[in-house]
C-alpha cells in the first residue's frame, strides 16, 4: 500500500487574541487611559476600546507579515490571490512571464525561463537581476517574491516591462507580453544514443507521477538502459511528486525520506511499488537552484545508492511547509512544521539561518 503524503494539508486553526487587561502599555499609554477612565465626558469602557484596536491591529495584512519575519523564510500568511496564484502553480497553468526566479539578499534573479514563453522571446536570460518592473523598484525590501510575482502575472495579452542588469552592469530594458504558461514537470525526454535516456524534470506537481510513469515506459520501449535524470534548477513543489518519482527507481519497502518536528512525531516515507526503472545505471544532475523536493528525490537516490550525483552543491532547504486554509476558505498559513531527513539523516541548518529574501 502507498505511504505517499500530500503535504499540502487543509485545516484550520484559531487564533485567541490577548485581551487589553493583559497588555502592558507604555507609560504614555497608560497616561492616557487613566485620563479618559477618569475624566472623560461620560462613562466608557476604554479596555473594550482597545481591544477592539488590538484586533483591528492584527488583522492587517502588514501585521501578519511581520509576525512571519521573525519566523523562516518559508512560512508565510497568504491572501486570498496568493493562495489561488499557489493552487494554480500547483495545477499546472497560469498567465505571465514564464521565468523562474530566486532571490538572494535584496535581488531578484531569473534562474529559468521556459522555453517558448513570453520571457524568452523578449530575450530574458538566466542570471538576468530585475531591477524594476513597469518603472517600479523591485529591489531592497521589495524584492520578495510575493511582491515580485504578484507583478509579472496578469492577464492574456497585457505587456509587463522589466529593467535588468546582466555581467556587464548595465540596465536594459525589456517588454514582455503576458500569455498562458503551460507547466510540465516532465520537460523533455529523449534517448540520447541508443542506451541512455534523457529526463528533464522542472518541478514536483499533481501530474508528476504519471508524466515520469510516461516517460519512462517511452523510453524503456526504446531500449533504455542507462538514465540521466536533470534536476538542475528543480525548485520543488509537492513531497508527494517527489516521493511517486523517487519509487520509480528504489525497489519497494526502502527507506525514502522520513519526516520529524517539535509538535509532529517521526514518519517514514518508504519505496512501495515495483518501479519502471530499478536496476539501470542513473545519473542525476543538479546546480545551487535544485531545491526542497528536487534535494529529497536527489538524497533519497543518493542515499540508496541508486544514483551518481554530478553538479555543484543544491540550495539547502531540508524544511517541509504545511498549507492550513483558514475559517474564510480563501487565505491560507503556510507555515514550516517539519524537517526532512534523508536516510543518512542529512537535514538543513536551522530555519532561521537563511535569511528571508
Amino acid at each position: 500500500m502507498k505511504r505517499f503524503a500530500f503535504i499540502v494539508i487543509f485545516c484550520y486553526s484559531g487564533l485567541n487574541i490577548v485581551s487589553a487587561q493583559f497588555i502592558k502599555y507604555d507609560s504614555v499609554m497608560a497616561e492616557i487611559t487613566a485620563h479618559i477612565k477618569t475624566k472623560y465626558v461620560e462613562p466608557i469602557n476604554i479596555d473594550s476600546i482597545i481591544n477592539i484596536m488590538v484586533n483591528q491591529y492584527l488583522s492587517e495584512p502588514e501585521t501578519l507579515q511581520k509576525i512571519f519575519a521573525q519566523l523562516d523564510p518559508h512560512s508565510n500568511y497568504m491572501n486570498a490571490e496568493e493562495y489561488a496564484d499557489l493552487k494554480t502553480g500547483l495545477t499546472g497553468n497560469f498567465f505571465g512571464v514564464g521565468a523562474v526566479l530566486s532571490f538572494i539578499r535584496d535581488t531578484a534573479y531569473i534562474v529559468r525561463v521556459f522555453d517558448g514563453g513570453p520571457a524568452q522571446r523578449s530575450g530574458l536570460l538566466p542570471g538576468d537581476r530585475i531591477i524594476a518592473i513597469n518603472d517600479t523598484s523591485i529591489t531592497g525590501e521589495k524584492a520578495n517574491y510575493d511582491y515580485v510575482v504578484k507583478r509579472l502575472k496578469g492577464a492574456k495579452g497585457t505587456t509587463v516591462n522589466i529593467q535588468l542588469l546582466r555581467d556587464n552592469d548595465q540596465i536594459q530594458k525589456f517588454t514582455c507580453t503576458r500569455d498562458q504558461i503551460d507547466l510540465k514537470s516532465v520537460e523533455a525526454y529523449f534517448m540520447q544514443d541508443k542506451t541512455t535516456g534523457y529526463i528533464k524534470l522542472t518541478y514536483f506537481g499533481e501530474t508528476t507521477t504519471a508524466e515520469m510513469q510516461k516517460a519512462l515506459a517511452s523510453l524503456n520501449k526504446m531500449g533504455m538502459q542507462k538514465l540521466i535524470l536533470d534536476l538542475r534548477d528543480n525548485y520543488g513543489g509537492l513531497m508527494r511528486g517527489a516521493l511517486g518519482v523517487a519509487d520509480e527507481f528504489i525497489s519497494e519497502n526502502k527507506l525514502l525520506v522520513y519526516t520529524e518536528g517539535y509538535y509532529f512525531k517521526r514518519e517514514d516515507y518508504n519505496a512501495s511499488i515495483s518501479g519502471l526503472f530499478e536496476q539501470g545505471e542513473m545519473v542525476v544532475l543538479i546546480n545551487e537552484y535544485t531545491a526542497s523536493s528536487g534535494e529529497i528525490l536527489t538524497g533519497a537516490l543518493q542515499d540508496n545508492k541508486r544514483a551518481t550525483i554530478i553538479g555543484k552543491r543544491s540550495y539547502g532547504k531540508g524544511l517541509v511547509q504545511n498549507l492550513y486554509v483558514l475559517s474564510d476558505s480563501v487565505t491560507a498559513l503556510k507555515l514550516t512544521t517539519q524537517r526532512y531527513y534523508t536516510c543518512l539523516l542529512y537535514t538543513s541548518p536551522s530555519p532561521r539561518d537563511r535569511t528571508r529574501s
